[in-house]
């Protein structure tokens, strides 16, 4: 007889690589990871707040 095998864990893994698969081909299709996006838009919102900062008001 041969072992006994728990389809719910067999479900779950199966979910697990194919999300992982998903999001890994849309990360290639759309550019830039969340972390990424995170620290570009930070650096942005420095930048802007430097620039605002030597604005000139007559």
């Amino acid at each position: 007889m041969g072992q006994l095998v728990n389809l719910m864990q067999f479900k779950k893994l199966k979910s697990r690589t194919e999300k992982g698969n998903r999001a890994s081909k849309n990360s290639v299709r759309f550019g830039l990871t969340k972390e990424q996006r995170n620290i570009e838009e930070k650096k942005r919102s420095t930048e802007k707040l430097r620039l605002d900062g030597h604005k000139f008001d007559p």
